[in-house]
């Protein structure tokens, strides 16, 4: 394998090592059709699937951030990578089967095998989703920061060996 020629690469080569793994699952839920294909975005750390914004019965949308303001316990500008879930949609014929905990799970485990151990989620628009994230183990900031950036939660794990 060849060595990443900067850290953008190196970020889309981490993100893309969770791809395979989010893809089983999917499969494996029996969604399907185009908006059921994951790719890796060509200039960002990102995975996305094909109709990220508007799939039916999947919609996903993640990547790694170099840096967030107001993330809680980080400097003022402090560029820290963190793990960024922007939507997670499953329709309703695939909710509360655990497949949106299986995709979170997987996306925190190898993320944090690589040292990255902060993540957040946003878009979060409705109190059913406030309550998976909750239960993900994902927190809402503090409220000033809640009226800068509505809608994301957070979460820091500790760093695995």
């Amino acid at each position: 394998m060849q060595e990443p020629k900067n850290r953008d690469e190196a970020l889309r080569t981490i993100v893309g090592q969770t791809l395979p793994k989010l893809q089983q699952v999917i499969n494996e839920a029996g969604i399907d059709g185009a908006e059921a294909k994951l790719c890796v975005e060509d200039n960002y750390p990102y995975i996305i699937s094909k109709s990220h914004q508007y799939g039916r019965h999947f919609a996903l949308d993640a990547g790694i951030e170099t840096s967030w303001i107001g993330y809680p316990g980080h400097p003022e500008g402090a560029q820290i990578p963190t793990a960024t879930i922007r939507n997670l949609t499953l329709g309703e014929n695939f909710r509360r089967r655990g497949i949106g905990s299986r995709i979170v799970r997987i996306w925190e485990k190898t993320l944090s095998e690589h040292g990255i151990t902060s993540f957040t989620a946003s878009k979060i628009s409705n109190e059913d989703a406030v309550k998976f994230w909750k239960k993900q183990g994902y927190q809402i900031p503090d409220e000033e920061a809640w009226k800068q950036i509505p809608y994301w939660m957070y979460k820091t794990i500790e760093k695995t060996i």
